[in-house]
């Protein structure tokens, strides 16, 4: 989810466990229904604050764009009577709404959230005509994949489209500048997010300062130039690191330059041994056919690469990695957060 809704998402879920647990614990499941759908009908106007400062904060609202948000309102009529039907059922069977069913349900809101921000990203970046580019999460949907791939972007494919998925503004690689201190030089820095670059350094320096190497190189470039006989693999790539000049270049895009920024930046500290401990009881011939989950695909490869891409994990989505690897949460958890 992009990290602008994040918040709306969490301040609805308390809403809903709230109406589901706590306020009127003996009400009518009809008017539990009813106060969900308000609930998701007041995020509304946060979602569009959200799609405005993702895109142009400036944006005056078009007929289009109220036009989309009152239709969606509308709708939300026969989503409160779906939702009532959801309650029935479960109610019916299990007598109770447990955390469990509520973060499945939340799957459905966070939906909800999801397609009212991205259709009026859309609206907005056709009538600003703002360079944007479509993102779409690991959990998306194959047809959202292919469209993030191939560009393939409209308005009929935007209107079924309630995935992990959402625009980002590409970067203006014209404006840059560097940034530069005892620890850390950064090259060819895009100006719109030069603030934004030096707060996420300063604060993982503070808290995460046993891990951070020093003198590091970054430059941030807007193509990667390797010649006629790496051209196939060009678009592919987002980040290499230089041995010779010791640089780490990074092309840079506004939705994963902290990655990679971590990915120059982080160093093994002395508590290896115990990550590589983690890493061979989930990789021993004990375990191989299990159910056992790596955050990403490249986290499973080496004991070395699950280090670097749980930690970074930890910093960046503390939260998805709790839900696909607990143990190495827990470690990352104690290891970090200890006084």
């Amino acid at each position: 989810m992009e990290h602008s809704v994040r918040s709306i998402s969490k301040e609805l879920q308390i809403q809903i466990e709230n109406i589901l647990n706590n306020s009127y614990i003996d009400a009518p499941l009809f008017e539990k229904a009813e106060s969900i759908k308000n609930a998701l009908l007041n995020c509304v106007s946060s979602i569009s604050n959200s799609a405005k400062q993702s895109m142009d904060e400036t944006y005056q609202e078009s007929k289009e764009y109220r036009q989309f948000i009152d239709t969606y309102c509308d709708s939300l009529v026969d989503w409160k009577m779906q939702v009532y039907v959801v309650l029935e059922k479960i109610n019916n069977e299990y007598h109770s709404f447990n955390r469990n069913f509520i973060q499945e349900f939340m799957q459905i809101c966070n939906q909800e959230i999801q397609f009212v921000f991205k259709n009026l990203q859309y609206i907005i970046i056709q009538e600003k005509q703002i360079p944007a580019k479509f993102i779409s999460h690991h959990s998306a949907c194959e047809v959202c994949k292919f469209v993030e791939q191939n560009e393939f972007i409209n308005k009929d494919f935007l209107s079924y489209d309630t995935c992990d998925s959402y625009f980002v503004k590409q970067a203006d690689m014209l404006e840059t500048d560097n940034l530069i201190s005892n620890d850390i030089r950064m090259y060819n820095v895009p100006n719109k997010f030069k603030k934004q670059i030096a707060f996420f350094y300063k604060i993982v320096h503070l808290k995460y300062k046993d891990y951070i190497k020093n003198n590091v190189k970054i430059k941030f470039v807007q193509e990667f130039d390797f010649g006629e006989k790496y051209k196939n693999i060009i678009d592919c790539m987002q980040f290499c690191y230089d041995s010779e000049t010791e640089t780490n270049y990074i092309k840079f895009e506004p939705n994963n330059f902290q990655y990679y920024i971590l990915k120059s930046i982080l160093k093994i500290g002395n508590n290896y041994d115990e990550v590589k401990e983690i890493y061979y009881s989930k990789t021993s011939k004990d375990v191989i056919l299990s159910d056992v989950k790596f955050i990403n695909f490249l986290a499973g490869q080496s004991a070395e690469d699950y280090y670097y891409e749980t930690l970074i994990s930890y910093i960046l989505n503390p939260e998805k990695l709790e839900s696909i690897d607990k143990e190495i949460y827990n470690f990352w958890y104690t290891e970090i957060e200890r006084v």
